[in-house]
């Protein structure tokens, strides 16, 4: 039972991650499908191949590494003019084809959010969208975000995802409220009350003095659930329009910071597949709805940085079409190949770079 406790909703994100993967694939695959363009694979994860099955014309695999996926289709190259290719099709039709994942992506986090505002909307800033008119706070308190290792809360037995109700019978309504009671108190020991899985427990905890050491040893955060019933579907287009432009806002600092030499700032800004998992397994910690916000802003993240005009990504693969049609040069296979084989190896050399610095950071 513990076992499905701690780890349940991690393993529940990571199933939901992979499945965000295999949504983005589908798009391209169901449009392309649609639009006459035979599709040759369609693939879970990246080679080496585990197992596949044919089914007309198509072959369905699952792969070793779920990092990913991908959707083989006929003549992939823009020149390709052949019947049933990709290549075949005008700009309106590969258009829809390499946007289809995104868009996928974008569905997806609404429908989650549309969701969760209508049974509980975690609010996790203070900009966070919201329609004030049709909005119900149905909880509002006080969560451990993080517990330090070996601090007065550890030794008492907190940990992240508790939410503290009272300190010394005093009920506590903020965080700011909790750091500033627990400094008055240094070095004395208190009664902290929380909650943890639908029970209040009481625990005894000594705390610490010092002008350099938190007196508890948390990260404390104020939680507000909200609820909406009219305004569920405006809630979810706001909120990932919101986030999208959030991603883009802060995509534009990490360039800037990398182009003026800021490399470090950069990195503690960005999260790559290590970080990602990371991060979903301390947020699982706080509950359902904050893992499923957590999803929806991934897929968020998914749409966003496929729409880049990086060579290999969907946006890229774009960008190279329209220049092409723009200077009126019909680009090789040869040449269109090269184009986006150095853009996947620059994203992979990417992914390393951010692996190290997750790695570096989180262990």
């Amino acid at each position: 039972m513990d076992f499905i406790t701690d780890y349940g909703p991690f393993i529940i994100g990571i199933f939901l991650f992979a499945l965000l993967v295999l949504l983005h694939e589908f798009g391209h695959f169901i449009v392309a499908r649609r639009n006459g363009v035979e599709v040759e694979e369609f693939g879970f994860g990246f080679p080496p191949r585990i197992f596949s099955k044919q089914v007309g014309n198509t072959v369905y695999s699952f792969n070793l590494l779920p990092l990913g996926g991908f959707v083989k289709q006929k003549g992939e190259t823009d020149g390709d003019s052949r019947p049933g290719t990709f290549g075949s099709k005008g700009l309106w039709v590969k258009t829809k084809i390499l946007l289809a994942g995104v868009g996928m992506n974008v569905l997806a986090a609404m429908a989650i959010i549309f969701v969760l505002a209508l049974i509980q909307l975690p609010t996790l800033t203070q900009a966070q969208y919201r329609v004030p008119a049709d909005q119900t706070i149905v909880a509002q308190d006080v969560l451990l975000q993080r517990v330090e290792d070996g601090s007065p809360a550890a030794d008492a037995g907190l940990r992240s995802g508790d939410v503290i109700t009272k300190l010394n019978g005093k009920e506590v309504t903020s965080a700011r409220q909790l750091s500033t009671r627990t400094q008055a108190i240094a070095g004395e020991e208190a009664t902290v009350t929380f909650g943890r899985d639908g029970a209040r427990e009481t625990t005894s905890v000594q705390l610490r003095q010092g002008a350099d050491v938190a007196e508890l040893g948390v990260a404390p955060i104020d939680r507000e659930i909200s609820r909406y019933t009219w305004a569920a579907p405006l809630v979810a287009v706001g909120t990932v329009v919101h986030m999208a432009a959030g991603m883009l806002s802060g995509l534009w600092e990490v360039i800037y910071e990398l182009v003026t030499g800021a490399g470090q700032e950069a990195a503690r800004n960005v999260a790559g597949p290590v970080g990602i998992v990371v991060l979903l397994e301390n947020i699982s910690s706080f509950g359902f709805s904050y893992l499923f916000f957590f999803i929806a802003l991934i897929s968020t993240a998914l749409a966003v940085f496929n729409t880049l005009p990086i060579p290999a990504l969907d946006g890229g693969r774009l960008a190279v079409i329209a220049a092409a049609r723009a200077s009126r040069k019909q680009l090789t296979e040869k040449v269109e190949n090269s184009i986006h084989g150095v853009g996947f190896v620059a994203l992979l050399a990417l992914i390393a770079l951010v692996t190290y610095v997750d790695i570096q950071r989180f262990f």
